[in-house]
């Protein structure tokens, strides 16, 4: 019984806390994780810091547009195929996060 209390009520709570916050998607592009606001040296241009820095802002975009872009089960199947930030409907997610952001 108290595994299904565990289930039913904790695990939830515990998966929906998680996830960029309003405030992080509305200041989507002035992010200090956007790869376009960080000065790479030619080392991190040829080591693939640039590039996991840019894998992972694409992730964290996809995080933004799924949770505050209010999308059809369409467009969130778009979303998690997108490669990178301009297929995701950025500018939906962005307005709706300002909207949450306190």
């Amino acid at each position: 019984m108290k595994k299904l209390i565990y289930l039913l009520f904790v695990l939830p709570l515990f998966f929906s806390c998680g996830g960029p916050s309003a405030c992080d998607c509305a200041d989507w592009f002035g992010h200090e994780d956007n790869p376009s606001n960080i000065d790479y040296s030619p080392e991190e241009y040829n080591d693939g810091t640039m590039d996991d820095d840019v894998e992972n802002f694409i992730e964290f975009t996809r995080d933004c547009a799924l949770k505050y872009g209010n999308l059809s089960e369409f467009e969130k199947e778009m979303v998690k195929g997108a490669t990178n930030t301009a297929q995701m409907g950025i500018y939906k997610f962005q307005e709706n996060a300002k909207k949450e952001c306190k």
